[in-house]
């Protein structure tokens, strides 16, 4: 699975494109550091499911499971959008749409790894889909917390967000020229 670092960048690609909307319609500083906040934290939201495992001591069991599937991504957009009835009414589709993209940005991310593949289909099919070219090197939490496989991931990563980011800034610039 990519490490945060890859989860984050693709966060901040969709930050950056809800941020255009926002801001056009003249909102404060502090609705854009919400909805950063919301982007980067919804597109880790996936991981949540390691913390059972680092607890556990059984990585594997946990993590990679259920959460790593579109249904739960629909189910954690249902909630989002929950939440914005109460907080903030007149962007309930907008929030949604926000957790739905982040979400399911984490699980093509990691399906696209080099790894066990994932349970995308979940409750349908418990099986899990791999694709047959990997984007990513991954993290290797088998190797322990110090392997020198870490540093490719690292390497790609920071490849893949700089690419990400070096992007987006470009768009961003084209847009308002």
């Amino acid at each position: 699975m990519p490490s945060p670092i890859a989860h984050m960048a693709a966060g901040y690609v969709v930050f950056e494109f809800a941020r255009a909307r926002i801001r056009d319609a003249g909102h404060s500083i502090v609705r854009l550091c919400i909805l950063f906040a919301g982007a980067i934290g919804l597109s880790l939201l996936p991981d949540m499911d390691s913390i059972a495992g680092i607890l556990a001591k059984d990585f594997g069991r946990y993590h990679n499971n259920l959460t790593h599937s579109f249904s739960m991504g629909v189910a954690a957009s249902l909630l989002v959008a929950a939440g914005a009835l109460i907080v903030d009414r007149k962007r309930v589709a907008q929030w949604a749409i926000l957790a739905l993209i982040c979400y399911e940005l984490h699980v093509l991310m990691d399906f696209f790894t080099v790894g066990r593949g994932v349970m995308i289909f979940w409750p349908i099919s418990l099986n899990r889909w791999e694709p047959p070219i990997k984007l990513f090197y991954g993290l290797h939490w088998s190797d322990g917390w110090i392997s020198h496989k870490h540093f490719w991931t690292l390497l790609n990563e920071l490849a893949f967000a700089a690419i990400l980011i070096g992007g987006t800034r470009w768009l961003k610039r084209r847009r308002s020229a």
